[in-house]
This record gives structure tokens, C-alpha cells and sequence, in this order.
């Protein structure tokens, strides 16, 4: 194992101005980890993920990479090494798949400059990984969800990033989609070393593809563990209110997965209880 994580996130506090939204947030990330983060609606996922990009200064705490704080890294140096992949969106242009892959590259490339034969080389390497080498030509516009949701990680590869941070990469996709990229997103964890750290709001994803699982809870509460210690049913029922089980299934080929099954929405308390 390396002599650092890939990633540290240590007492990081996050928010607006002068309002906090999350606090005292700390965890690591190793090559090769799938690290999931659920968490209801409001309670700062959004801007967690935010300030681990940079996109929101730091209001206490410190992110490492391999050991080095970010925090005087210039925005190239740390688009080296950090990857966002959004959710799937339908582009106003319709760029080739080839060239949207490309423009993963950008963060070594000058002002003005093109994509070298070395960059292109890397997108054309990028889409072979995610098996796309077929829809290069294609307007990228005019591909599936799913595909377009590929060709967004396919971009963050050839980027090189060694983190990848997802958001919500499975929306608005159907159910064949959403198993083919989560299935996509831990062979690459497997196979190429990275780490991701990806939000969703379906347990099941995390109980079946995170090799951790962290949570935000409704009073803002971090958790961090196995997905079979943090995805409880009690978690469940005070984090969404939902009645559930939590139940343990044989795989066909061999081994057990945990699978959340839904009872019903708890009532909300009224004020007079």
C-alpha cells in the first residue's frame, strides 16, 4: 500500500459565506476504492462535492492528494489529478463523441492550443476502456443516456485524474443503463487504480457496488464504514423516513450481496405528537 491515501479529506468544513452547511467532514480514499455518499436532499452532499472540486473555498480544514495539500495547487496541477464526472446532459453543440472525450485533455493543454496526436490517442484509449470505440464518429447529441453518461467518464479518463468525483452518474437513466454504468464504474476502480467517490440517492447502489459507503444524515451528521454497517434499517427510518429490510441474498455464481427492500413511508410526526 502507498505510504499516503490517494485522497485525505480532514475536518473539512463546508458552505456559503458565512454559513456552514457541512462540518467536520474527514475521510480517505485509496486506489481502487468505490466510495458511495447518500444522503437525503438538502443536507449538503451537493456542496461537499463542491468544495472537494474546488468549486467552493475551503472554511476549515485541509484535502490532500498523495500526501500534498491542494490547498496552493494551481487549478491545472489539480485537474491532474481530480476528475468530475456530471450527470448525463444533452450538449447545445453536437461535438463528435471523440472530440467531447478529447476535451478531457484540456487541462494540459495551453491557451489556444488543439489536442495533440498524444491527446487524441488518450481519448481514442479512454473510449476503448468503456468499450465506445464504435460511437466515436457519433454526435454526441444524438447517442443514448447511457452512452452519454460513458462518454462523460470516457472525458474524465483522459483527463488521467486518479479521483474521479460523480454526480449522481445513474440519473435520470433506466434500469439496464444505470447496472451497465455502475458495472463500468467498479471494473474501472479494479482495473485502473482509481478511486471515485460517487453520490445516489439508492441504497441499493451502495450496498451492491461501494466498497465503503458514506452518510449524511437530516441533522447533518457524517457517517462513514462497510456499506453493511452505515445501511441499516434504522438508518433508513430516521434518514428518509422509510420502513424497510435489510435483507442478505445468495449470488448465483457464488458469494451474498445485501439488498434494502421497502416497506412503506413512515408518517411524518405532526405537531402535536
Amino acid at each position: 500500500m502507498a505510504a499516503f491515501p490517494l485522497m485525505d479529506v480532514e475536518e473539512v468544513v463546508c458552505g456559503y459565506g458565512s454559513r456552514s452547511v457541512v462540518e467536520r467532514v474527514s475521510f480517505t480514499l485509496e486506489e481502487g476504492e468505490f466510495l458511495c455518499l447518500l444522503g437525503p436532499n438538502g443536507v449538503g452532499k451537493t456542496t461537499l462535492f463542491k468544495t472537494l472540486l474546488r468549486l467552493l473555498p475551503l472554511r476549515a480544514g485541509r484535502i490532500r492528494i498523495q500526501g500534498a495539500d491542494t490547498a496552493s495547487w494551481s487549478a491545472r496541477r489539480f485537474a491532474a489529478m481530480v476528475g468530475y464526472v456530471p450527470q448525463a446532459h444533452a450538449a447545445p453543440f453536437p461535438f463528435a463523441v471523440r472530440d467531447v472525450v478529447a476535451m478531457g485533455c484540456a487541462a494540459r493543454l495551453g491557451p489556444f492550443a488543439s489536442p495533440s496526436r498524444a491527446d487524441m490517442a488518450a481519448a481514442d484509449e479512454a473510449m476503448a476502456v468503456l468499450s465506445l470505440s464504435h460511437l466515436a464518429g457519433h454526435s454526441y447529441t444524438e447517442i443514448s443516456g447511457g452512452e452519454r453518461q460513458l462518454v462523460l467518464i470516457a472525458r474524465a479518463l483522459a483527463q488521467k485524474a486518479r479521483v474521479l468525483v460523480m454526480d449522481e452518474p445513474t440519473s435520470n437513466l433506466d434500469y439496464g443503463n444505470q447496472i451497465g454504468v455502475l458495472d463500468h464504474i467498479r471494473a474501472l476502480t479494479g482495473q485502473a487504480g482509481i478511486a471515485v467517490v460517487m453520490t445516489s440517492h439508492d441504497p441499493n447502489h451502495a450496498l451492491c457496488y461501494g466498497s465503503r459507503v458514506a452518510t449524511i444524515d437530516r441533522a447533518g451528521r457524517f457517517a462513514i464504514g462497510a456499506p453493511e454497517r452505515v445501511i441499516t434499517e434504522e438508518y433508513l427510518r430516521e434518514t428518509y423516513r422509510v420502513r424497510s429490510r435489510v435483507v442478505t441474498v445468495a449470488r448465483p455464481g457464488g458469494g451474498e450481496s445485501r439488498l434494502c427492500l421497502p416497506l412503506g413511508k413512515e408518517p411524518i410526526p405532526s405537531c402535536a405528537e
